[in-house]
């Protein structure tokens, strides 16, 4: 366990959210955009934005860090109407304790060489070594107060966008660390965004945000309930467990078809009562959870 700037960036919610995207073994695509009878979202809905805790499912665990710098959603409608999903770490302050023991404890170990910390900023000093080269290295993050909470700033950053008039969603993936040439936001830095066709619907208290990207005949899936008023259950068209789901592939199919096209892939075009059998079977979409906090 190191204390580097590099573990913030590993347990950043955005890390998360590429986890379940990217780590899930095989993906299941629709035909066609799904609910068949859902309403179209044309502006972002109030239901949805706040700010958000991840919250870790059964069976899973948080790290000592995840546990002390905790992963937040943040999701707000933006100026044009549109939805914005930004990702950020939080420090409470009920923790700073914890934190400074944890911190302690890196620095009897040797890990650290020592450490400031202040109402807006920990510094650190780490002893670096690769190939045979030491050297003394000087990190730091800023923090922020809000509320009863710390916002590690260098964690904060937009992940989704999702802009319903134009049918599109932009996904910030890659950060570079030049800083763009821009009189007006001088420190921002640049970003690169993936561009997907959009189809937002909604049926109840379900928001159904399926996505296509390039010449991609099929769509992929993002579905947010309401829970709770201060719970949303979020599930992405990725199998939870595929040996599991290939050992109970006839119900699945007797619920709806699942065409297998290749070893990471499966189509469906279920019905909306089909669709709504399969969102209800716990184990067989990768599921995130998330807690309003404000």
């Amino acid at each position: 366990m190191k204390l580097e700037s590099s573990v913030l960036k590993k347990i950043t919610p955005a890390v998360i959210l590429l986890a379940v995207l990217t780590t899930a073994c095989t993906n299941v695509y629709f035909e066609n955009p799904v609910p068949q009878r859902g309403e179209r979202v044309r502006a972002a809905p109030s239901e949805l934005t706040g700010l958000y805790l991840f919250e870790p499912g059964a069976g899973e665990t948080l790290s000592e860090w995840e546990q002390l710098l905790r992963p937040c959603f943040r999701i707000e409608a933006t100026d044009k109407g549109n939805l914005l999903v930004s990702t950020e770490n939080r420090l409470h302050t009920r923790d700073v304790s914890k934190l400074k023991k944890a911190l302690d404890t890196q620095k009897q170990e040797g890990k650290l060489l020592d450490y400031q910390m202040t109402e807006s900023a920990i510094t650190c000093t780490v002893q670096k070594e690769e190939e045979g080269r030491i050297w003394v290295e000087e990190q730091s993050v800023a923090l922020i107060k809000s509320g009863s909470w710390y916002v590690v700033a260098q964690s904060a950053k937009p992940y989704w966008l999702f802009d319903f008039e134009a049918g599109r969603q932009l996904e910030y993936k890659t950060e570079k660390s030049t800083p763009a040439n821009s009189d007006w936001f001088p420190d921002a830095g640049l970003t690169q965004a993936d561009t997907a066709s959009l189809v937002a619907l909604q049926k109840a208290k379900t928001w159904y945000f399926n996505t296509r990207k390039g010449d991609e005949k099929a769509w992929s899936l993002v579905c947010v309930e309401q829970a709770a008023d201060d719970v949303l259950v979020v599930k992405f068209s990725s199998l939870d467990n595929k040996a599991a789901f290939e050992e109970r592939a006839a119900y699945y199919n007797a619920i709806t078809p699942f065409r297998k096209e290749s070893d990471t892939r499966y189509l469906i075009n279920p019905t909306d009562a089909a669709l709504e059998h399969l969102l209800q079977e716990e184990q067989l979409f990768e599921t995130v959870r998330l807690r309003k906090i404000e």
